[in-house]
């Protein structure tokens, strides 16, 4: 697969923050049962904000972060992964194209592939793309919509947030992309068009730990330009376990794993974008890392990438 540069990153998180300890006056839980078995210990939750909304900020916050003389109107192709949008039409790719002031010379859709969207959203869009063209591509959710918050099984996992990536298709740049889905284990993850979130957890564990050593077996381990050892993992941010043992199954630390659930909780579409946007800004992924994302979710599906930052 072609290559590409990432230009600037974005994110937004609302403000407000619920903590465990919240959530166990009105659940049969606690911090420390959360923290065990996911390690979450907060989520943000949208309160009069709207998912075009968070997913508009987000765009914004990687459009002050682009190279010195980029323009707005230089984006060509915008792409949001959401399962939660605003509208069934337009679309929040088709809103933010218009909080934007984007005209119609710019193509933008959305992608409902779940907490694999964003990288499937990737990879969508640099096959769209000319070389040196520009994308805007986003991950955004309000999962707080979608939620039975008396649910503990469920509703202790999820948060809200938006992560977007300025994206220019760079063909000297190696790509390695892999996807697919599993509908038969569908029932395991499930969002009916009217109802909650349900979730099978055992299964969808086991289901992400061979997830991720499927996309590492076809992502690093096969000849190529990239090393056959990533410098950086970042993970679909759902569970620190499931983070734990798949690294584990591969020899990888947790050092080279980017962690940032414990504030942000689960964001499916969202969660790789927001965790890309924090691990630059905090410096753990700097210039020259050969890095691998991550991703599963409903489908069942798997989405990876990899690539040299």
């Amino acid at each position: 697969m072609a290559g590409m540069n990432i230009l600037a990153t974005g994110s937004c998180l609302p403000e407000r923050t619920v903590t465990n300890e919240e959530l166990s006056h009105s659940l049969d839980t606690s911090d420390e049962w959360i923290r065990s078995r996911t390690g979450i210990a907060a989520r943000h939750i949208a309160e009069g904000q709207t998912t075009a909304g968070l997913a508009a900020q987000a765009a914004r916050c990687a459009l002050k972060k682009a190279p010195a003389g980029f323009d707005v109107s230089e984006i060509g192709l915008i792409v949001c992964a959401t399962i939660t949008p605003d509208d069934h039409t337009p679309g929040c790719a088709c809103q933010v194209q218009k909080e934007l002031g984007l005209d119609g010379s710019v193509l933008a859709f959305d992608v409902n592939g779940a907490c694999s969207g964003f990288v499937m959203a990737l990879q969508i869009a640099l096959s769209m793309l000319e070389d040196g063209q520009t994308a805007l591509v986003i991950g955004a959710e309000r999962l707080s919509s979608i939620l039975d918050w008396s649910d503990r099984s469920t509703c202790v996992l999820f948060g809200d947030g938006a992560g977007a990536l300025l994206v220019q298709k760079d063909s000297r740049r190696c790509v390695k992309a892999y996807a697919r889905t599993l509908p038969d284990k569908a029932d395991l993850l499930r969002a009916p068009a009217s109802g909650a979130i349900a979730m099978k957890g055992s299964g969808v564990f086991r289901f992400a730990v061979k997830a991720f050593s499927e996309i590492y077996e076809h992502c690093v381990e096969t000849e190529g330009p990239l090393k056959n050892r990533p410098d950086a993992v970042i993970c679909h941010q759902a569970n620190l376990r499931i983070m734990e043992k798949a690294c584990r199954s591969h020899g990888l630390g947790m050092d080279c794993c980017f962690v940032c659930l414990d504030h942000t909780g689960n964001t499916a579409g969202a969660s790789i974008p927001i965790a890309l946007d924090e691990a630059i800004s905090s410096g753990f992924l700097q210039r020259g890392m050969d890095t691998l994302l991550t991703a599963f979710g409903s489908g069942l599906s798997m989405a990876g990438l990899y690539f040299r930052y």
